[in-house]
């Protein structure tokens, strides 16, 4: 596992192992919903054929972790963060797109 972006973590590291770790709730079922962010990371690691995947977990407001693999929801992050100048994430929507080919995914919105 590497460890791309984090924040909120503050040095605690058996805080990072467990948002690394556990998930209460995956993004995709947040649709529709804003979200507050205390925390998160950014990280690789290997799926199961060895190829690496990025990773974003986030500690809510109510505590829960929640986590997603999708490639379009932490590109958006990812985009956020660089356009905003800041690591802090604050709040953010979950919403649901449609590719061209008509496939539904979830997308991050400010």
């Amino acid at each position: 596992m590497q460890i791309i972006k984090q924040f909120g973590i503050n040095g605690d590291k058996r805080q990072l192992y467990n948002l690394t770790q556990n998930q209460d709730i995956r993004i995709s079922e947040m649709r529709g919903q804003r979200v507050k962010v205390r925390a998160y990371v950014i990280y690789e690691q290997p799926n199961q054929d060895g190829e690496l995947s990025q990773v974003f977990k986030c500690i809510t407001e109510d505590g829960q972790i929640a986590g997603t693999l999708s490639k379009a929801f932490i590109q958006g992050v990812m985009d956020f963060l660089v356009c905003m100048e800041t690591d802090d994430l604050g709040e953010f929507e979950v919403v649901e797109k449609t590719s061209k080919a008509g496939r539904k995914y979830i997308a991050f919105k400010a």
